[in-house]
């Protein structure tokens, strides 16, 4: 290099200024550019520096034409549409996908059958059109599973877990845990055995459908989870830590605990674990806040907001409203829990829309290789997908594939 194009050479820590203020779109042109180029933009200080300033939008999923499409909207005064994604780059052999949860720009994936059967597995993120086929472990037998998608900051590292119920299992424990790490590729028994015994982990409506109802709190998963003791039964939340693979449990106030899972969502919002409640009685849904995580006393109800008609909560919004969505009649309602008011968005092209979360544009997984090819078929791997095991008990070693089982 020439003194005077070293002069005029920009430095580093000022081009990387310059690349987070564009668009991804351009940032991904300029990969193309030179070596140097494609290196400072594919490094992970780069992509976490974008990731770092990224704005947050909802991420939508609604249906048309019996097709599920996606869209990234505005969260302003009238939902704007900033992105839509019409093709995906992958098919649902059940007819559609489990959203099991999304984070940093990449969105989790669960094709699940009719029989309960996970037939894909797939991490994606729509901003920069980049999946990837994730191996499953095989679990033979009838079960209930619930899933949960997360990033550990710690390890840097995107794990997605899954808790199974055996059905009709003559095993002593019916419950398996495990967790996949994407940094490791392999799935891993994690040894868990809650005190009061095994539970639930889906509501009996949600049986083979791969329920996952979760949210990821300050670095910590969370569902809504049930053991049925003679005719009665009791919610709490389960936790798994991704930071350190452990699993806890949180006690539910005696008002909620008595409450089928199936009419209760989690979220989180201010800083505060939240459970949602849909009272078909009085027909109005509940909001309550845990005001000192993992302490049961802290539970407060603070809102009850009056409905017509069968109401599902989706997300909080950041000025304090609630996205909700009516079944009766696929109608998206944003409303306010301190003054009951509520508006429609119906008009706006979301009606049929059973999925909201928040979202954020990033250049996660661009540096990760895509075990799928351009034709959408599976590239053969070498080998079997280990699974590995805390436990001394564990079971042997499982491929992926086709046809693998959740």
């Amino acid at each position: 290099m020439t003194e005077s194009a070293k002069k005029n050479r920009v430095p580093e820590d000022v081009m990387m200024d310059i690349l987070i203020a564009l668009p991804i779109k351009s940032i991904l042109r300029f990969r193309c550019l030179s070596k140097s180029w494609n290196s400072l933009i594919t490094d992970r200080n780069f992509i976490n520096a974008y990731l770092a300033q990224a704005k947050p939008l909802l991420l939508l999923r609604r249906w048309q034409d019996r097709q599920e499409l996606y869209s990234l909207h505005l969260d302003n005064e009238s939902l704007d549409t900033s992105l839509q994604f019409q093709n995906l780059p992958f098919r649902s052999e059940a007819g559609c996908f489990d959203i099991i949860g999304s984070c940093n720009g990449v969105v989790c994936l669960s094709d699940i059958d009719h029989q309960g059967r996970t037939k894909s597995l797939i991490l994606w993120n729509p901003t920069i059109r980049k999946h990837l086929n994730l191996p499953l472990p095989k679990l033979c037998g009838p079960h209930s599973a619930t899933w949960g998608f997360g990033f550990d900051l710690s390890s840097d590292d995107y794990k997605v877990v899954r808790v199974v119920r055996q059905v009709s299992s003559k095993r002593e424990f019916p419950m398996e845990f495990q967790v996949f790490s994407l940094k490791r590729r392999s799935w891993e028994r994690i040894n868990y055995r809650p005190a009061l015994g095994p539970f639930c982990v889906a509501p009996e409506a949600c049986k083979n459908s791969g329920y996952c109802n979760q949210v990821a709190f300050n670095g910590i998963l969370h569902w809504f989870v049930y053991r049925q003791e003679n005719d009665s039964r009791h919610s709490f939340v389960l936790s798994f830590d991704l930071s350190n693979d452990k699993f806890g449990e949180i006690m539910l106030p005696q008002r909620l605990a008595r409450v089928d899972i199936f009419w209760m969502v989690i979220s989180e919002f201010d800083d505060s674990l939240a459970a949602l409640f849909y009272r078909r009685d009085a027909k109005s849904v509940d909001v309550w806040f845990m005001r000192e995580y993992g302490v049961r006393n802290s539970w407060d109800r603070l809102y009850r907001i009056q409905v017509d008609g069968f109401t599902r909560a989706m997300v909080f919004r950041k000025n304090g409203e609630i996205l909700m969505t009516k079944h009766g009649s696929d109608e998206v309602v944003s409303c306010n829990p301190r003054t009951q008011a509520s508006r429609n968005f119906g008009n706006l092209g979301l009606r049929r829309c059973d999925h909201a979360e928040y979202f954020v544009q990033s250049l996660s997984l661009l540096n990760e290789s895509n075990e799928i090819d351009s034709r959408g078929k599976k590239k053969k791997q070498k080998g079997n997908v280990k699974l590995n095991s805390r436990s001394p008990d564990a079971e042997q070693a499982m491929e992926p594939g086709e046809g693998a089982e959740s």
